[in-house]
């Protein structure tokens, strides 16, 4: 096919030569004589057009049982459109005259328009979703993505990083969410699992002297899905030995830096930081989206001498009272509507205070006095939205971004951050801890660490990068102690037997010493959708699942054979005699 010219090379240099296309058909219009219709290929779109009155019989055929989604070779003369008829395609400004069309393949029907996909219902969309991937818009993201992953191993390599991969099939370490796991053949009544991510093994990695390594990696979670959450996925994962925190944000910085600049955007460095408490202090949230200029104030000093028994009751049980200012006077019902939206997230009510001509309004206004308003310095046009009690950040954050939308926020800006000094360990719920980011994460302060005190706020080495309220990134500073590594096992109330039982091939690795080292993993849709404004990165996957986890294409996941399960030695759904 050398003759054979791409829609996305089609330039001024063909006008009025003959060229050779391969592709879709795409809209057939007829208007007399003339058939248009657009040639789509894996590059782009371009209008065509035959007179059937300078056909050839067997050309003249072709075209008249043309139907949209046949494959064709074409051959015609490049032409310029005329201004007024130029589109928003690819090549709006030129379209092509033919003079021969093949046929090379007349498939069934389509099952639906693929201008239509939006109005189409998803779990059709899904089980044809290689008909639906036809759609611009989503052939456009997965190319996109393409770029993305072409744009991060070049910026890498130039680094010279080492891209070396790690196996899917590896121990089942459960450190969070639920594994898949793979029954072996060889090894009947043992399993293998599928790896969340290669994070032991990239710190073998360190261990083994290759000290900048990265790795476009596959990922599996068995865990609920969202919109932006899929149970496979792809990350870019990085690790380097001998290396703080600020040479990893200098790193990813400088790599998206790259990225921006192949993709001819603008960005600000460097990228701003935050710590976790004044995130969740000032935004509620340890993702915050920087767009929004809200902030959350701790007001409880203006409401200590306000004669409201379920006031002061919550502030002797150290409960807060939080609000957010903005610069707008709202309706009674506005405030009305807020507050049902804010008791659907679990609020107990909604208390303001606005300021109109000098005028203030306030929800208890009857129990409160001068100096109680002038403690505000309120101006004219201005209301703050109160919250009264503890571990609300949900609400709160909900509320934030709610008023943000309300009041206009700016949804054109990358707006970066990274978030750092995350505990080392939560309360789990059941009297113990878990990890906040994983078991392998250093803490900051190693003797107050060592003093088995307070564990749940032992500030560490973690950080994640956030990219307009959304999670981006999530890395950190390894342990490379083997002391250390015990105690964080021993705090999550893993014995000497579990430990060995799950991590033990890693704890034999730590003896014989690993080297300070750190890293970061990002998801690699998540960046292209973000970059593109997407909320779901489910488009920027060829072939996704539903939420349910399941595959409507391949009807996955699905039984197996009699004879598949006793080669595994696998007893599954045989009561009954079945």
């Amino acid at each position: 096919m050398k003759e054979r010219i791409f829609v996305e090379n089609i330039n001024v240099g063909y006008l009025e030569k003959e060229i050779i296309l391969y592709g879709f058909i795409e809209s057939i219009r007829k208007l007399g004589s003339l058939t248009f219709f657009y040639l789509r290929d894996g590059t782009g779109k371009v209008q065509a057009f035959f007179n059937k009155e300078n056909l050839d019989e067997k050309t003249y055929n072709t075209v008249e049982k043309l139907r949209v989604e046949n494959i064709v070779r074409m051959k015609g003369i490049l032409k310029e459109r005329p201004k007024d008829q130029q589109l928003r395609i690819t090549k709006g400004e030129y379209e092509i005259e033919g003079s021969q069309l093949t046929l090379l393949v007349q498939g069934d029907v389509p099952p639906f328009e693929i201008e239509k996909l939006d109005s189409i219902n998803e779990s059709i969309r899904d089980k044809y979703r290689y008909f639906a991937l036809r759609n611009e818009k989503i052939h456009n993201k997965i190319v996109f993505r393409s770029k993305i992953t072409q744009y991060i191993r070049e910026y890498f390599y130039s680094k010279d990083y080492l891209e070396i991969e790690t196996p899917y099939l590896i121990k089942s370490t459960p450190e969070g969410a639920r594994d898949f796991i793979v029954p072996s053949r060889n090894f009947k009544g043992k399993f293998y699992a599928l790896a969340q991510s290669p994070q032991l093994l990239k710190q073998l990695l360190m261990g083994s002297g290759f000290e900048k390594y990265f790795q476009i990696a596959r990922c599996f979670r068995d865990e609920d899905l969202r919109s932006d959450r899929q149970p496979e996925f792809t990350q870019l994962d990085m690790e380097r030995a001998f290396i703080e925190k600020d040479e990893i944000f200098e790193e990813i910085e400088s790599m998206f830096s790259y990225i921006f600049k192949r993709l001819d955007l603008k960005l600000e460095l460097p990228f701003e930081r935050m710590t976790y408490d004044d995130a969740l202090e000032k935004y509620a949230s340890d993702k915050p989206d920087l767009r929004n200029p809200l902030l959350i104030e701790n007001y409880n000093i203006h409401f200590k001498n306000i004669e409201v028994n379920f006031i002061q009751d919550k502030l002797r049980n150290n409960e807060n009272i939080r609000g957010i200012c903005t610069n707008k006077l709202f309706s009674r019902s506005q405030i009305k509507k807020i507050e049902g939206l804010l008791k659907k997230q679990g609020s107990s009510g909604l208390l303001t205070l606005s300021k109109d001509n000098d005028e203030f309004n306030f929800t208890l206004g009857k129990f409160v006095d001068e100096k109680f308003y002038e403690s505000f310095s309120l101006n004219n046009n201005e209301t703050i939205f109160f919250q009264v009690g503890k571990n609300n950040e949900n609400i709160l954050n909900f509320l934030r971004h709610y008023l943000g939308e309300q009041l206009g926020s700016s949804k054109e800006d990358f707006r970066f951050l990274w978030v750092v000094d995350f505990p080392l360990f939560e309360e789990d719920g059941s009297g113990g801890y878990k990890a906040s980011h994983h078991p392998f994460t250093s803490p900051i302060d190693i003797p107050a660490f060592m003093g088995k005190e307070e564990f749940s706020h032992i500030p560490s080495k973690a950080y994640d990068l956030v990219l307009n309220g959304s999670e981006l990134a999530s890395g950190s500073i390894r342990i490379n102690d083997l002391a250390v590594q015990k105690k964080v096992f021993d705090v999550l109330g893993m014995n000497e037997e579990l430990q060995n039982n799950r991590f033990g091939f890693f704890l034999d690795a730590m003896k014989f010493g690993l080297p300070p080292h750190g890293g970061i993993a990002l998801g690699i849709a998540r960046i292209a959708a973000m970059l593109l404004g997407d909320t779901s990165i489910k488009d920027f996957i060829a072939f996704p699942k539903t939420t349910s986890g399941a595959c409507p294409l391949t009807n996955s996941p699905s039984n197996v054979s009699r004879d598949q399960l006793d080669d595994l030695g696998l007893e599954i759904g045989r009561k009954n005699g079945n």
